[in-house]
């Protein structure tokens, strides 16, 4: 355990230099993120700022081209050049590849109706997501909703109907290295490569994408603890506490061709406002009266900056999206996953996972199997209730 944490410090720290390094490095050579997105943005006859008008027009696009120069100077130097070359080779030029084709892909398919987020985790998270989703399914016989996989519903998920009302709670005094805090909301970027090219604090989805890596220290088995306490079945996570630990340390093993998951999630634009606000690094409210589609609207056209400040200040754009009851119900937000599913450890832990749920979800008995009204909407069902009493006692 102790060797998997150094090793984790050491990737941030990594990190924390990979982001800081355009100040003293030359452009020696193309990195081969340059070439895929070159490549990419020419498939879709998209080049330069007076080409993204109209249909095409997406938020990494946007950020792509608003950015170019930079950004490409910034990839294109010697330390972080060598970073990449190094990584991407590993992980698999054509997996990169897809993974940005099938992202924009994605963003321009969902674009008139719904807005993009992106937020990257560590691959352990494979376990905590897929056994949420199959031990719900398994319980309300029904597919799980997206945020759910994300948070498990709690007390204080149902306090904050929206945005507004978190944020009046705890205005500037947000900081989402806090446990109380981080249950609540999510760190997210705009664009695919957003928080890029000027934040040393690393706050880059990409970036932790490529490095499997979280922005915060997470406590995975106490994770998943929380999902068999949630469901009612702590029996069974005692009993297979050494079979989770042995898939846990699985996925938790370096890789040279790892990589962690990123998240693309997509918020229709009627109710963004409700969940997402505008936030500086650690969840500092950039603006408490922001609207967050508005500025979102404004985010997807060409810009010119005056200097490296308004470049900085375009890159480092970041959200936090506030994970509450109301948005775990909603089924019309969505998730996509990626991640480099071809490495070794990740063809043995979808073999592993499979023999241990079906193990799982064969001693959750009929008895255990929920009626998901009564056990997702307690209080609505106590109310229709007491309407009905009251209705018969009028009468």
């Amino acid at each position: 355990m102790a060797s998997i944490l150094c090793h984790k410090f050491c990737k941030k720290i990594i990190s924390i230099l990979f982001f800081a390094s355009t100040i003293v490095l030359s452009n020696a050579q193309e990195s081969i993120l340059t070439k895929i997105i070159n490549d990419t943005l020419a498939k879709y006859n998209i080049e330069n700022k007076n080409s993204f008008y109209g249909n095409q027009l997406t938020p990494t696009i946007a950020h792509i081209l608003n950015l170019k120069k930079p950004i490409f100077n910034f990839l294109n130097s010697d330390y972080v050049a060598n970073y990449l070359n190094t990584t991407i080779n590993y992980i698999g030029i054509n997996t990169i590849k897809s993974i940005l084709n099938d992202a924009l892909n994605k963003e321009l398919k969902f674009k008139d109706n719904s807005f993009v987020f992106y937020h990257a985790q560590d691959r352990v998270f494979l376990l905590y997501q897929d056994l949420c989703k199959k031990i719900y399914k398994k319980m309300y016989k029904e597919t799980i909703n997206s945020f759910i996989l994300l948070r498990i519903p709690n007390k204080e998920s149902k306090k904050y109907k929206n945005v507004m009302e978190f944020l009046n709670k705890f205005k500037y005094n947000i900081n989402d290295d806090y446990d109380d805090i981080r249950t609540l909301i999510l760190s997210v970027n705009p664009s695919l490569f957003g928080n890029t090219l000027y934040d040393p604090s690393g706050e880059s989805s990409f970036g932790y994408f490529l490095e499997s890596a979280n922005a915060n220290y997470t406590n995975h088995m106490m994770l998943i603890k929380n999902i068999f306490e949630y469901f009612e079945i702590q029996n069974l996570y005692t009993k297979y506490l050494g079979k989770l630990h042995e898939i846990y340390y699985l996925l938790s093993n370096e890789e040279d061709d790892m990589t962690g998951i990123l998240l693309q999630i997509f918020i229709p634009k009627e109710i963004v406002n409700n969940f997402v606000y505008k936030s500086k690094p650690w969840g500092i409210p950039f603006d408490l009266d922001c609207n967050v589609s508005s500025h979102l609207n404004i985010y997807n056209s060409p810009k010119t900056f005056s200097d490296k400040e308004d470049e900085a200040e375009f890159d480092q754009i970041q959200y936090r999206i506030l994970i509450n009851d109301e948005l775990m119900k909603n089924k019309s937000a969505k998730i996509f996953r990626y991640l480099n599913k071809n490495t070794p450890n990740i063809i043995t832990y979808k073999m592993k996972f499979k023999n241990l749920i079906k193990k799982i979800e064969k001693e959750i008995s009929t008895t255990q199997i929920k009626d998901k009204s009564i056990l997702k909407f307690p209080i609505d069902m106590v109310k229709k209730t007491l309407k009905k009493i009251t209705e018969k006692l009028k009468s």
